[in-house]
C-alpha cells in the first residue's frame, strides 16, 4: 500500500453521445519518502478509454506530482447512466464516476417533443381557418 499517495481526478462531469473528453489524473506523493515501481492501470466501465491504460512509475519523490491523461468517449448511443473510471496503483484502487448521455436523449427525444408540438399547432391552425 501507498498510504502518502493523493490521486485527483480531473475529468468532466459529464460525456454525452459521441463526444470525445479529455481529462488528468494527478498522483501526488504527499510523505516524505520516495514511492517506487508504481504500477498504474486505468480501467473504464461504461464509457470508452482511448488512452493507454497501463503505465509505470520507477520513482515519485517526496512532495513531487505527476499527471496522466485521459481521453474518454462514450461506448454505443444508447448508452445512459453512469460511467466508471478505476485507477489501481499498487493494489490500490481509486474511483471516480462520470454521467453518461445517450443519442437517444439528446436528439432523438426532444426532436420527437418539437415534431409534436409542431404537428399540434399546425392541425390547430388548419381547424381554425
Amino acid at each position: 500500500k501507498t498510504p502518502d499517495l493523493q490521486v485527483k481526478f480531473d475529468i468532466p462531469k459529464e460525456i454525452l453521445w459521441g463526444e470525445t473528453k479529455k481529462g488528468i489524473i494527478t498522483l501526488k506523493n504527499n510523505g516524505q519518502s520516495a514511492i517506487y515501481s508504481l504500477e498504474l492501470k486505468i480501467q473504464s466501465q461504461g464509457v470508452e478509454l482511448l488512452s493507454s491504460g497501463n503505465k509505470k512509475i520507477k520513482i515519485l519523490p517526496p512532495l513531487a506530482s505527476v499527471e496522466i491523461p485521459l481521453v474518454l468517449k462514450t461506448k454505443n448511443l444508447l448508452a445512459k447512466g453512469e460511467g466508471l473510471i478505476i485507477l489501481t496503483a499498487n493494489d490500490q484502487e481509486y474511483r471516480q464516476k462520470i454521467k453518461v448521455g445517450s443519442f437517444l436523449w439528446q436528439i432523438i427525444i426532444p426532436s420527437g417533443g418539437f415534431l409534436l408540438t409542431l404537428t399540434t399547432l399546425l392541425i390547430l391552425l388548419k381547424k381554425k381557418f
